[in-house]
């Protein structure tokens, strides 16, 4: 574009200069008293032989027949810089002048050497030529004006102009001019020539500049100029772009490529030299060649204009020529640039080019249209304005608008930008920036969405290597702000205010569709898209992890992203205030979804083995896949694998039953097992250690419908998962699995068993100096204790709890509520998933009828226990809860090993081994083959008990019935101790 108005304003100099310079002869003009006759004008010698020293200085400009002393004199003008040459001229009655031929030469005395300043002469020729004033002319008379005049015959204008050889050189033809007035015309062709430009046009008309008005006798007419130049045809013109381009577009040591360019228009071309203005009308056409072998470039419009400015405005006068070319404008229905060569096309209803700023501007009424390759920009207005050097322009596009750019090597993947009120480009320092304002859009499929009121891009430069200086761009920042909303596959935005980016190249480089572009043309950023490379396939996780989609909220969202030869990845992220990550789509169905909250979140090396990351809040909250932590600031290292909690939090942990899935609703209490603690957490992917004042709950739906609730204190707490967690890789899309459960420093556990009517049917209590679950094959052990057991008579002592009591001698009403308590000094073991329990050492056993679900048995006396109550001593006690074989209602079996005493008010057992089934209701005692089973049972009121002696006892309590295997004797007896009686 700026080598077409050079060129264009090129042609319009070299017309108006001839008409200028012809115009100048006039006033040098004075007619001789005498027809016919060569007057001696010049102060040449009359001696014969002698040389007209005018003459000899235009040796070499003109032919030797036009300088022959004997039919030639030299008429010189304005300092010896013009001369006329006269040969045959005659004064007319009507007052006017005729020569035959006229010839003008036109000197220089431009700064250079005498060689260029005569190359630099400007020659006019034609076959004669008619002058007509208002008053006849003389030597001595004052100043006339010029009335009329012609040049008949061909006329010729020609100069070798500054260069020796003829690139540079000036010729024009033409014949038959007419001046009427102030208007000079001739209907004749017009052909020019000046170095490689050329062309030719018809019908030529030019108006006048009258010039200010003069006193004196000087000599000459009043005629400062022109007004307006305009041929009424134009046939043809032929430019070549090559001695216009700018210093940079040359080839180094050698001079720049011809480029031929050719204008047409069926319109006239009119400079209007006043206002400084070149026009071409109607259906113009402008085609240039800058490929020999390759298609032209063309431009259609219906008007065509070339605006021009003084060098020095304060130095000339109106009509000047010592013009520069300043802009140039097309107009149309569109205007239409088609550029094949550069794969560029574009329309508007109006194109300028401002020359010296380097800069387009397309406007219209509905939309402009801008295509490069398979980029297109369609906006109401577009200006750019070209940087030297190959860099990123200045650029502005008011109203709303929209561009699309593709990479040829990924035309898929499309990069689409829109706004609401403007697109800017310019400079943040050195920088460049893209700026989309008043609500803007950033589109890719393979991305997604960016919306915002304003997002600006600003990219950083590379010089490449090599001699064209050509750069290379490359994203280094993406902002938005306002209403910031990102939706993409794997991530979406509720409320983000503010979103930074910051991009990081990597050491290995880039792809080549991560490159926003090099060299001169439209600026376009394509980022970097994830590939794999041939026969690569993504792991099963990366699998997975791409179906997954997250919904994030934030005021502030900043991101580090590192730009490789694969893929672009996140490095580091901050998100402050308001800070929300909620997984909205799992990868697998059911899947428990990522949540984090809290109030600021850092993360740095993220793509890297070495990441880190801290969610800070009050409290901060990170949970997924069945693990939850809550807590000030819940910290993660990658690279030690290690997330902890300083200070106090909480833990929630999916529980699992065996053979039923786990809760899909994260919020659901079932099923999930929640730690808080006072001092601190450490996790290393395999073991949890939580410190101070630790209690850990949960709440457990069982298969028939019932509920267990529990609650455990205790003062240090090991969690260890059955498969270890590895924080830098892809978690696993099934829930973590709670292997072990190991507490310390005293522990007390509460629980609680509903009915599926939400009717509490067990209350439990349970002190021990430590205990150790293993969740998978049910094994427990613990230290010294007790335990205490409420629940409901009609209800399994051991449903949901470790309740251990067989039903009350005597039967009792359904709502009946019975405590046990237990104590022992050793130890307690036993398998949760099996319900079978072991307690050891000096166990004591106290069980009686209660009236309060908070009710604790102090005391281990029958007698203050009621006739119902039992207290049961020994070394051992175990545990079974038994599902009959051939199904029913599951029962209990109960055995005191060692120094067995089961008491009540009504009887007292004695044996190595006392044995209680519930599902018989039968107690079963038995000696040791040393000492035998004795029973005390009391009858009837009043009388000495019954006192039964042999090696093993069966007896029924709700019935009192007795059988003795190997009856060694039975008589009455009162038994150790005594024996209660009613």
């Amino acid at each position: 574009m700026p080598r077409i108005t050079r060129i264009a304003g090129s042609l319009a100099l070299v017309l108006v200069a001839y008409w200028v310079y012809w115009l100048a002869v006039v006033p040098w003009v004075e007619p001789p008293a005498s027809s016919h006759a060569i007057a001696p004008i010049t102060n040449a010698s009359s001696e014969e032989g002698d040389i007209d020293p005018g003459l000899s200085s235009l040796k070499g400009l003109l032919p030797p027949e036009t300088l022959d002393p004997k039919k030639t004199k030299v008429l010189a003008f304005d300092d010896d810089r013009a001369k006329l040459l006269i040969q045959d001229y005659q004064t007319l009655s009507d007052g006017a002048v005729t020569f035959r031929p006229c010839t003008v030469v036109f000197g220089s005395d431009a700064p250079g050497d005498e060689a260029q300043r005569r190359r630099q002469s400007i020659i006019l020729e034609a076959r004669s030529a008619w002058l007509k004033f208002d008053k006849p002319l003389s030597f001595n008379q004052a100043k006339r004006r010029l009335t009329g005049g012609r040049l008949d015959g061909p006329v010729t204008i020609r100069s070798d102009w500054k260069e020796p050889g003829p690139q540079d050189d000036l010729w024009i033809d033409t014949q038959d001019v007419r001046l009427v007035g102030q208007v000079v015309t001739t209907p004749n062709p017009v052909n020019f020539r000046w170095g490689p430009h050329y062309g030719r046009g018809r019908n030529l008309r030019i108006k006048l500049l009258a010039g200010p008005a003069q006193s004196g006798d000087a000599m000459g007419i009043n005629i400062a100029g022109i007004e307006t130049f305009e041929l009424g045809q134009i046939e043809q013109l032929h430019l070549d772009l090559g001695e216009a381009m700018n210093a940079g577009d040359a080839k180094p040591g050698g001079r720049a490529a011809s480029i031929p360019v050719e204008i047409s228009c069926r319109g006239p071309f009119r400079f209007d030299v006043v206002n400084r203005v070149a026009t071409f009308q109607d259906n113009v056409g402008v085609m240039i060649k800058e490929d020999p072998n390759g298609p032209a470039h063309q431009i259609d419009c219906d008007r065509l204009s070339l605006y021009f400015s003084r060098r020095n405005d304060a130095a000339k006068t109106p009509g000047s020529m010592d013009l520069v070319p300043d802009r140039l404008e097309a107009r149309g229905n569109p205007v239409v640039v088609t550029a094949p060569g550069r794969n560029l096309t574009a329309r508007a209803e109006r194109i300028q080019y401002y020359l010296q700023l380097k800069a387009i501007l397309l406007e219209g009424g509905q939309e402009v249209f801008l295509q490069q390759g398979l980029n297109e920009v369609h906006a109401r207005s577009l200006y750019y304005q070209m940087a030297p050097d190959g860099r990123i322009g200045l650029a502005t596009s008011q109203g709303p608008g929209r561009l699309s750019a593709r990479s040829p090597d990924r035309p898929d993947q499309a990069l689409i930008a829109t706004w609401k009120d403007q697109l800017q480009i310019d400079r943040d320092g050195q920088d460049p920036r893209i700026s989309l304002t008043g609500g803007g859009q950033l589109e890719s499929p393979g991305f997604g969405q960016l919306q915002a009121d304003g997002i600006f891009l600003w990219l950083s430069e590379t010089l490449l290597p090599g001699p064209n200086r050509r750069y290379q761009w490359w994203p280094s920042r993406l902002g938005a702000r306002g209403n910031v909303h990102v939706n993409s596959r794997q991530m979406a935005s509720r409320k983000i205010d503010e979103l930074q980016v910051w991009f990081q190249q990597r050491t290995e480089g880039l792809e080549p569709g991560a490159r926003v572009g090099a060299g001169q043309g439209m600026a376009v950023v394509q980022p970097a898209t994830p590939s794999s490379s041939p026969g690569e396939q993504p792991s099963p996780q990366d699998q997975q992890a791409a179906l997954s989609r997250f919904e994030v909220s934030g005021r502030l969202v900043c991101a580090q992203m590192a730009i490789g030869r694969k893929q672009a990845s996140l490095s580091d992220l901050t998100i402050e205030d308001g800070v929300e990550l909620i997984e909205t789509q799992t990868a697998q169905p059911g899947q428990p979804p990522i949540c984090l909250r809290g109030d600021r979140l850092e993360a740095s090396h993220l793509s890297e083995t070495t990441g880190t990351a801290t969610v800070t809040g009050r409290p901060a909250h990170v949970g997924g896949r069945g693990l939850g932590l809550s807590g000030a600031a819940v910290r993660l290292d990658i690279g030690a694998n290690r997330l902890w909690i300083d200070g106090p939090g909480r833990m929630d942990v999916l529980l699992r039953q065996r053979g039923a899935p786990p809760p899909t609703d994260p919020t659901d209490p079932a099923g999930l097992l929640t730690v808080d603690w006072r001092s601190g957490m450490e996790f290393d992917g395999a073991r949890a250690q939580f410190r101070q004042a630790v209690v850990v709950s949960a709440r457990q739906v069982q298969f028939d419908g019932n509920t267990a609730e529990f609650q455990l204190n205790t003062d240090t707490l090991e969690v260890r998962l059955q498969e270890p967690i590895r924080f830098g890789r892809t978690m696993s899309s099934v829930a973590p699995q709670i292997e072990t459960l190991s507490c310390g420093g005293g522990v007390l556990v509460e629980s609680r068993s509903f009915d599926p009517r939400r009717q509490l049917t067990s209350h439990d209590w349970m002190q021990l100096n430590d205990l150790g679950v293993n969740l998978l094959s049910g094994e427990l052990n613990g230290g010294a204790g007790w335990l205490n057991s409420v629940y409901r008579g009609s209800a399994n002592p051991l449903n949901g709890s470790v309740s251990i009591a067989p039903a009350g001698p005597s039967g009792g009403r359904p709502d009946q509520l019975y405590n046990m308590r237990v104590q022992f000094e050793k130890s307690i073991t036993g398998n949760v998933w099996r319900r079978a329990l072991k307690f050891e050492d000096r166990v004591v056993v106290t069980y009686a009828p209660v009236n309060d679900w908070d009710a604790m048995l102090m005391t281990d006396d029958p007698d203050k226990l009621g006739r119902d109550g039992v207290v049961v001593h020994c070394d051992q006690l175990d545990v079974a809860h038994v599902v009959p074989p051939m199904g029913g209602s599951r029962s209990i079996e109960l055995a005191a090993i060692g120094n067995a005493v089961a008491e009540s008010s009504i009887y007292k057992a004695l044996a190595q081994r006392i044995t209680y089934e519930e599902a018989k209701d039968l107690l079963i005692l038995d000696g040791d083959g040393r000492n035998p089973a004795e029973l005390f049972q009391q009858t009837q009121p009043g009388v000495p008990p019954e006192h039964t002696v042999v090696q093993k006892i069966l007896y029924w309590p709700k019935t009192g019935q007795v059988k003795g295997v190997g009856v060694q004797s039975l008589q009455s007896t009162q038994p150790p101790g005594g024996v209660r009686t009613r």
